[in-house]
């Protein structure tokens, strides 16, 4: 888990893409560890640009998880 604070929507999109590309592709090889490993990544990430906290972002941030693991492997859901 990470939390990002204060950037753009757009911004911490990207950089949550490139997170996720960069497992995948970028520092291991992963049938080294097991032949017939498959690695994937999903993202959920959660924004808000008015008053509250960010423990409140939590939640939203985990259901947007859930939401990405259940519409298919590596993809990524940004709540609102």
């Amino acid at each position: 888990m990470a939390t990002i604070v204060y950037l753009q929507l757009a911004a911490h999109t990207s950089l949550l893409q490139r997170a996720r590309e960069t497992v995948l592709v970028g520092l291991e090889d992963w049938t080294a560890l097991a032949p017939a490993l498959r690695v994937t990544v999903s993202v959920g990430a959660a924004s808000a640009t008015g008053p509250g906290s960010v423990a409140d972002l939590y939640p939203r941030a985990d259901a947007a998880l859930y939401a990405a693991k259940a519409a298919g492997p590596g993809l990524l859901r940004i709540a609102h």
